[in-house]
């Protein structure tokens, strides 16, 4: 079973054993890691590992990880033995498409490899929830208490599903059609208040405390989501300040 690990940094505690039905996988350097090689599926986590050790026939142990890549940190807690192991290849994946108005319904679908017949093939149920098209998580959430007036300024950085390229000295891409935040404020699991933004910060004022909750608050618990104007809410980041 693959433990929990946080998706910033390298995982050197946790390993991970897979039987392969065919293939192989192979260790690389950390340099080829990092620009994409060596990604699989686990559950529904994507991951990626840098040492892959045969132990038995068609039995790996990989380790050296990168966690929860792709907008699935969400993913990372929960795993269970038996989980479905995917290697993830530029050339052999492609993306299910279809129109928008189709998200949320389900079709029948059947999968074919080479050398198989169509009407042989198991029919199974999709449906298409267009996670692929949520924005990811923001990060680096902070929040500032101004001592005098009371009021947080919120800030955080936004992250992109499409161009990524770390430039030094340059935001990554939006990679939506404009910049919109929404901010849930909670008390005990209730939202009280959500914030509305077009950068990546916000103010909640000290009336507005004062309205939600009947006194200033020194610490806040929020959930923060970058809209898409496809699909609405993104991933949520959750924090408490």
């Amino acid at each position: 079973v693959l433990g929990d690990a946080l998706a910033a940094t390298w995982d050197e505690a946790n390993s991970l054993e897979v039987v392969l039905s065919h293939g192989r996988v192979e260790s690389r350097d950390q340099a080829s890691v990092l620009v994409g090689n060596n990604a699989a599926v686990v559950g529904a986590e994507i991951i990626q590992f840098r040492e892959a050790a045969l132990i038995g026939v068609d039995t790996y142990r990989l380790s050296g990880l990168l966690r929860g890549r792709r907008g699935t940190e969400e993913k990372t807690a929960g795993h269970g033995a038996n989980e479905r192991f995917v290697l993830l290849r530029g050339d052999d994946v492609a993306r299910v498409t279809g129109q928008l108005e189709r998200i949320g319904a389900s079709v029948l679908v059947r999968a074919v490899t080479y050398g198989l017949y169509a009407g042989d093939q198991p029919t199974q149920s999709f449906t298409n929830t267009g996670n692929a098209l949520k924005p990811f998580a923001p990060t680096h959430a902070r929040g500032v208490r101004d001592p005098a007036s009371g009021d947080w300024t919120l800030t955080w950085t936004r992250r992109t599903r499409l161009g990524g390229t770390w430039l030094d000295g340059a935001d990554a891409t939006l990679g939506e059609e404009s910049e919109a935040y929404e901010l849930d404020i909670f008390d005990n699991g209730q939202v009280r208040r959500t914030l509305t933004a077009t950068t990546p910060t916000a103010s909640y004022t000290a009336a507005q405390q004062m309205a939600d909750f009947g006194s200033l608050q020194t610490s806040l618990s929020l959930r923060l989501y970058q809209l898409s104007a496809l699909v609405g809410r993104g991933l949520p980041c959750e924090v408490t300040l």
